[in-house]
């Protein structure tokens, strides 16, 4: 049960990348809270339509299609949590950055 104080009520929250992980977990987290959630993944998930838009945000007909739907389903977004993304950085923070041309990179 989550406090009175801790209240995501009458907000709307754009979740991206988030069908499974950590992603869904905060979609589930903000769903307590009381905000109204919308979620997008490239592939379906086992989620209500009215919660999920499949769309590949790598690619503008998929950035164009969560913009759509955030503003047909929402009317507009006041939260986005960008869950979408990796990185092919090694482990180890800065120390395990090389230096390349006097500048710090991964190797």
């Amino acid at each position: 049960m989550m406090p009175d104080f801790l209240t995501l009520t009458g907000k709307r929250a754009l979740i991206t990348g988030s069908t499974q992980g950590a992603g869904a977990a905060t979609v589930a987290l903000f769903r307590d809270l009381g905000a109204q959630v919308l979620t997008t993944a490239r592939k379906p998930a086992d989620l209500p339509d009215a919660l999920f838009v499949a769309a590949d945000l790598t690619t503008p007909e998929g950035c164009d299609a969560v913009a759509k739907a955030v503003q047909d389903r929402m009317g507009g977004v006041d939260i986005i949590v960008h869950m979408l993304g990796g990185s092919s950085a090694p482990g180890g923070g800065f120390a395990a950055l090389a230096m390349r041309n006097g500048r710090r990179s991964w190797p």
